[in-house]
């Protein structure tokens, strides 16, 4: 089952519950344009409620612009654990600015390939095999 939250003050788009006992939490980033998706650490912290969460939230990244269908990943905030060029997070740098951290996003052809675990349907069989065993 899929639900929408009420408030988006979470972080949160949307929850999925595949049975009464486990629920996922899903925050949704949509492209049409561009390489560079993000969301902010007050966004990270109030859908992870600090780490005690964080394995059961996901990004939902949709290649809006991608052909001849858009591509969608489910990607857990745990990925950006700074190992990856793909999910990367900073701060604005700009002299005199501050700006809260973001978590990003950051598509290219050069690194599509470290995006192919995070693919919506390999994502979701690990999950339902994992649920089932």
């Amino acid at each position: 089952e899929v639900f929408e939250p009420e408030v988006d003050d979470r972080g949160i788009d949307l929850i999925v519950s595949p049975d009464l006992e486990m629920f996922y939490r899903i925050q949704v980033k949509g492209i049409t344009r561009g390489s560079y998706a993000f969301f902010t650490q007050r966004q990270f912290d109030a859908a992870t409620n600090g780490a005690r969460t964080a394995a059961l939230t996901y990004v939902a990244y949709v290649r809006l612009d991608a052909k001849p269908i858009p591509e969608t990943f489910i990607v857990p905030f745990s990925a950006w654990d700074g190992r990856s060029p793909v999910f990367v997070s900073r701060r604005s740098e700009e002299r005199g600015q501050t700006s809260e951290l973001e978590y990003g996003i950051n598509y290219s052809q050069k690194n599509a390939l470290l995006l192919e675990p995070y693919r919506a349907d390999t994502v979701l069989a690990e999950l339902s095999t994992r649920r089932a065993g």
